[in-house]
């Protein structure tokens, strides 16, 4: 787990891992209590946005560089397995 926080000064510090496991907590440490049965939403899946600087910068790079970008979004083999990206349409606050 890694952490950046303004309020702490922190910057990219690197926590104690986080431990899954089923059944009650001890009193005090943060849970989250997960219903297999209760859906409210289907999850289409998970991916990040794209701005205009972010594109430039990519149209800078050379074909094999852009594909290893692309690879290390969108590949389930050596990426994070992105399924979606988002665009802006009109105004962003990066450009």
């Amino acid at each position: 787990v890694v952490r950046t926080a303004r309020a702490t000064g922190e910057r990219f510090a690197v926590l104690a891992p986080l431990v899954l496991s089923a059944g009650v907590p001890p009193s005090g440490d943060p849970a989250v209590a997960l219903e297999p049965g209760v859906r409210f939403q289907k999850l289409l899946g998970f991916g990040g946005s794209f701005t205009e600087s972010s594109a430039d910068l990519l149209l800078q790079m050379s074909p094999a560089k852009q594909q290893r970008i692309l690879e290390a979004y969108f590949s389930e083999d050596v990426g994070l397995g992105f399924s979606m990206g988002r665009f802006h349409m009109g105004s962003c606050d990066f450009s």
